[in-house]
C-alpha cells in the first residue's frame, strides 16, 4: 500500500522541478548544488514579505502542470485526493457551505456531487478550484523551506524536498 501511495505522489516531481528550476525534467545537481529559478526566488522573497503575489507564481505553475496531465496521470491525482482523509473532510465542509442551496442537505449527496466534480477532472481534465486549491495549500510550504543559500539548492536539500513533497501531507506536516 505504501508503495502505491509513493507511486501516486511521484507524479509531482515534474511540478517540484518546475517550481524550483522552471523546468520539469529531473535535475542533475552539479557540485552538489544548483541555482534556483529567478521566478522561484522572487516568489520566495514575496512570502518572506507576507505578500500574497507569490500565490500567482504557484497558481500558474500548478495550472500548467495539471493542464498537461494525461488521463492516467489525472487518475493518480484523483487517488491522491480521495485517499487523503484530512483533505476530503476539510474540502467537503467547504463544498457543502458553498453549494448547500444547489443540493439537498444530505451529506451523502454533497459527497457524491463533489466526487463527480473530481471525476470530471480525471476524465476531461477540467481543473476545478478544489483541485487547484489542494495543490496551492500542498505546495505553499515549499516557500517556507529553509535553504542554506537563498539562491540555490544543495543536493541534500533537493532530496529532502522530494521526500517531503512526494508523500501524503496535511496542513500539520512539518516541512524541515
Amino acid at each position: 500500500m505504501k508503495e502505491k501511495i509513493k507511486e501516486n505522489y511521484n507524479i509531482l516531481i515534474p511540478l517540484i522541478n518546475s517550481l524550483l528550476f522552471d523546468q520539469s525534467t529531473k535535475r542533475e545537481l552539479i557540485n552538489d548544488k544548483h541555482a534556483l529559478s529567478d521566478e522561484f526566488i522572487k516568489a520566495f522573497e514575496l512570502v518572506a514579505a507576507n505578500d500574497d503575489d507569490q500565490l500567482h507564481y504557484l497558481k500558474e505553475k500548478v495550472n500548467t502542470f495539471l493542464a498537461g496531465l494525461n488521463q492516467s496521470e489525472r487518475e493518480h491525482i484523483y487517488v491522491m485526493l480521495t485517499e487523503n482523509e484530512e483533505f476530503m473532510d476539510g474540502i467537503l465542509i467547504v463544498y457543502y457551505i458553498e453549494n448547500k442551496e444547489h443540493h439537498s442537505k444530505s451529506k451523502l449527496d454533497i459527497q457524491v456531487n463533489f466526487l463527480k466534480e473530481l471525476h470530471n477532472f480525471t476524465t476531461s481534465g477540467e481543473i476545478n478550484r478544489y483541485v487547484l486549491n489542494y495543490f496551492l495549500l500542498y505546495f505553499k510550504a515549499l516557500f517556507e523551506f529553509e535553504f542554506s543559500n537563498p539562491l540555490q539548492v544543495t543536493k541534500q536539500e533537493y532530496f529532502k524536498i522530494l521526500e517531503l513533497f512526494t508523500q501524503r501531507r496535511t496542513l500539520l506536516t512539518k516541512e524541515n
